[in-house]
């Protein structure tokens, strides 16, 4: 297998000519998003460099904002951030999520995947048209099951680097009664995204350009009337000079009579070293989007400023903040803690990882309601996996309802698994994992919000990055009455990152 050869020893047109060998299908004669998921793989390795020690792909980041239309007349603004990356000439493909920012509906929530086809009119002028698939919900929406769909055109001008423009989309749930057009406003940002072959331990691959990445546990002084809150969630962090990162946060509750409260905050944070490399200090400023779990955050917009303290070991960073949260039109209005724990993850003196990024589709027989029923539900979501030593990975995972009648319900893990290739099938993988984190909202009987999941499966490669994979498992509330086993089908895309 390609995984196992010497490939430092390899000339660099040796390397890509074995790529192409080791994919099941001819890249050159198939169309890459109309063939099957190893056609994939097979068009972005050859759109790229033809270093195997540093492939790249185009990416670009975008924001946008809608005026979309609920029953009744009710208005709600959605603000909508996708990263996406070019694997073909014209096609562009990855995750996005979609969130309510103002009107009544703070806390609702949804993420998935997003496809579109480029068309160049002008040197800076460019059509476009595609659709978002995701799940959620929150707030008391109408929903249904959570299922949403998006699509939309729009008309983008670049500025170097930059692009803005407008555009037309149309949401629907198809088992809601939510269903409105609307014009858009969008921003992007043009970056790159590049990634060695896995399981080789050379190059650069320093993704989209994610420096380092965490775990988050975050306390509410006063959340709601129930009084305090906490959550669990992740961070990742993008350098922009020596004192000053990007972060962007995404929280889940976890206890605190706050289940299905879900939040996401874009920011910005100043760290100067008072002990170089090992302690600093700082100031760290968000805003961000937040709801659910009957905190009055009204339509959903919040900010928060925190003063930050960091102590690096290492590869790990431990950062203590303390500070005030406050929605821009609700009540909600409480200082917070949050301790957050960090590694290297895309800096220059960082090891080289092997890294996974999944679309799953989770089922799930049985799941009890609080009006004491049961009702099994289907969740659409995205796995993510990094490797910190042969055989274990952290894991990390986020899942919507899609079906079911549950379409508010969502949940955050993270944990640590880990996984072989069989001497006698090397093409397969084998893997077992553990996780924790937090849930709730759709009327699903989970306590506080806090709950675990085991999963053992297995994966078949598909090419040099692609894998399609089967798991089996089971997800039980820590405080509620949520006791179910899953099926989880994935087909995961893997890359060397730093």
């Amino acid at each position: 297998m390609l995984h196992q050869m010497k490939w430092a020893a390899v000339s660099p047109d040796r390397q890509l000519t074995l790529l192409r060998m080791s994919l099941p299908i001819d890249y050159k004669t198939r169309h890459p998003l109309l063939t099957s998921f190893a056609g994939f793989a097979a068009a972005m390795l050859a759109t790229v460099a033809t270093q195997a020690q540093e492939l790249r792909l185009p990416a670009q980041a975008t924001i946008g904002y809608e005026s979309v239309s609920l029953p009744g007349g009710e208005r709600m603004g959605l603000v909508g951030i996708s990263e996406l990356v070019q694997p073909a000439p014209g096609w562009w493909l990855g995750p996005a999520i979609y969130g309510a920012a103002s009107g009544e509906r703070g806390g609702l929530f949804t993420w998935g995947a997003e496809v579109q086809r480029r068309w160049p009119l002008r040197s800076q002028l460019t059509l476009a048209a595609g659709l978002y698939v995701g799940a959620g919900g929150g707030a008391a929406a109408p929903v249904g099951g959570g299922l949403m769909l998006r699509p939309h055109a729009e008309l983008m001008w670049s500025f170097g680097g930059w692009s803005a423009g407008f555009g037309a989309s149309h949401v629907r749930f198809p088992s809601g009664n939510i269903s409105s057009s609307q014009l858009s406003l969008l921003v992007s940002s043009d970056h790159s995204a590049s990634y060695t072959v896995p399981g080789q331990g050379i190059g650069v691959g320093r993704g989209v350009g994610v420096t380092r990445g965490g775990v988050t546990v975050q306390h509410y002084a006063q959340a709601n009337a129930k009084g305090a809150m906490k959550t669990v969630g992740a961070r990742a962090a993008w350098r922009l000079n020596p004192s000053l990162e990007a972060t962007l946060d995404v929280h889940g509750a976890s206890s605190g009579g706050a289940d299905g409260y879900a939040e996401i905050d874009a920011g910005l944070l100043a760290l100067w070293p008072v002990v170089p490399r090992h302690l600093g200090l700082g100031v760290h400023a968000q805003l961000g989007l937040g709801g659910g779990g009957a905190v009055p955050t009204g339509g959903g917009t919040l900010a928060k400023l925190s003063a930050v303290g960091s102590m690096a070991v290492g590869d790990w960073t431990l950062t203590l903040e303390s500070g005030r949260a406050r929605a821009f039109d609700g009540a909600f209005n409480s200082r917070f803690t949050q301790v957050t724990v960090d590694t290297s993850f895309g800096e220059s003196n960082a090891p080289l990882r092997d890294t996974s990024f999944g679309l799953t589709i989770q089922q799930w027989p049985r799941a009890q309601r609080k009006d004491k029923s049961q009702e099994g539900i289907g969740l659409l979501g995205f796995k993510l996996r990094r490797q910190f030593g042969d055989p274990w990975y952290f894991a990390a995972q986020a899942h919507s309802a899609a079906t079911g009648s549950a379409g508010a319900f969502s949940i955050g893990l993270v944990g640590a698994g880990a996984a072989w290739r069989p001497a006698a099938a090397p093409q397969w993988r084998l893997g077992a994992e553990m996780m924790a984190g937090a849930a709730g909202g759709g009327g699903i009987d989970n306590g506080g919000g806090a709950l675990g999941q085991v999963m053992a499966w297995a994966g078949r490669d598909l090419g040099a990055h692609s894998r399609v994979e089967l798991g089996v498992g089971y997800v039980k509330s820590f405080r509620g009455k949520l006791d179910t086993p899953l099926v989880e089908l994935a087909w995961t895309v893997d890359f060397g990152l730093r």
